[in-house]
């Protein structure tokens, strides 16, 4: 049995020096894939570039909500320009986090429809990072499965995952009803 690790930022600068050994311990406890999302443009180049050098990398190309800031009016176009890249298998890490105020929310949406719209064009899922803002990103995300289904988009049937889910019970039974993946990790703890 394959074992695949769906999230995780191995470009990020504490695996530096350590990447090497990480992918052989995983690929040594069975773990045949790894998901690098990216968190902006950087981000998702650098972990393209860990995608050429380790055959289990695969990677997400996006901008998180909390470096929404980097956004330019040329991001969509480099961001869809990265996801032709045969190792890239979804759009993340996107989404609403209003927990951080970093970004103003009408900002945020602004982002998130646009690389929404992105992966409904090139027929990619979604990873979601959704923080204190269950309200309206569940609104949006479900708005955009809905449109997929309208347009028959095979995507409509497993839109994405939303990743390390700490929202209500409600919320889960909403975006499972629009067919998301519910990713549960250490915030379920607490």
């Amino acid at each position: 049995m394959m074992l695949a690790d769906t999230h995780c930022h191995l470009d990020y600068p504490e695996f530096d020096g350590q990447r090497q050994a990480v992918v052989e311990q995983a690929r040594a406890n069975g773990i045949g894939m790894i998901l690098d999302p990216g968190t902006n443009l950087a981000s998702s180049k650098a972990s393209l570039g860990l995608s050429r050098r380790f055959d289990e990398v695969y990677v997400a190309v996006g901008v998180h909500p909390n470096d929404a800031e980097e956004w330019q009016a040329n991001s969509i176009e480099e961001l869809r320009n990265l996801a032709q890249d045969k190792k890239c298998l979804a759009i993340g890490e996107i989404g609403l986090d209003y927990y951080w105020d970093k970004t103003e929310p009408a900002h945020q949406k602004k982002i998130l429809n646009a690389q929404l719209e992105l992966a409904a064009e090139l027929g990619l899922p979604v990873i979601i990072h959704n923080r204190e803002a269950d309200d309206d990103c569940a609104e949006m995300l479900c708005q955009w499965q809905q449109s997929l289904m309208a347009n028959a988009s095979p995507l409509a049937q497993r839109p994405g995952v939303f990743h390390s889910f700490s929202g209500s019970a409600s919320m889960g039974e909403k975006v499972l009803a629009h067919n998301f993946f519910i990713g549960v990790t250490g915030p379920v703890t607490f």
